[in-house]
């Protein structure tokens, strides 16, 4: 992402990716509020464009100190599924993780088949699964 002049146009693309019911301006401000956070790492907000300038996939990858990369978020706008896009953008992502000296790169999705399949066919594996908790 080159800037807070694209956030809308990343907004848009994940508003769709994710069918998220949230209003549009709160999600743009959420964004917003997110680039301008210290935990924000500008180089490792990626995205892929369309010829008319559209952002169409995007992905944000966070590294630890033991070599381990997690994706969070990751998503191709539905208009654009199954064009290749999203996976030469993961593609980017691990090369970059890579070059940052990370080792291992994990994602954590529900068991939504469309992103299990994609995860595996980009030589993921599951090892295992994510139990939530709470307390009432």
């Amino acid at each position: 992402v080159l800037g807070e002049d694209e956030a809308n146009e990343r907004r848009r693309a994940s508003h769709a990716a994710f069918e998220s019911t949230m209003p549009e301006a709160m999600h743009l401000q959420r964004y917003l509020d997110f680039m301008r956070s210290p935990a924000y790492v500008p180089e490792r907000d990626l995205v892929a464009v369309a010829p008319d300038g559209r952002i169409v996939s995007f992905m944000v990858w966070w590294a630890d100190e033991t070599g381990v990369a997690q994706i969070e978020p990751f998503g191709t706008h539905p208009d654009h599924h199954r064009q290749g896009i999203g996976r030469a953008l993961l593609y980017h992502g691990l090369h970059e993780m890579k070059a940052a000296g990370m080792h291992t790169c994990r994602v954590v999705t529900d068991d939504h088949r469309e992103a299990t399949s994609f995860y595996e066919g980009v030589g993921f594996s599951d090892v295992g699964r994510l139990h939530w908790w709470a307390r009432r």
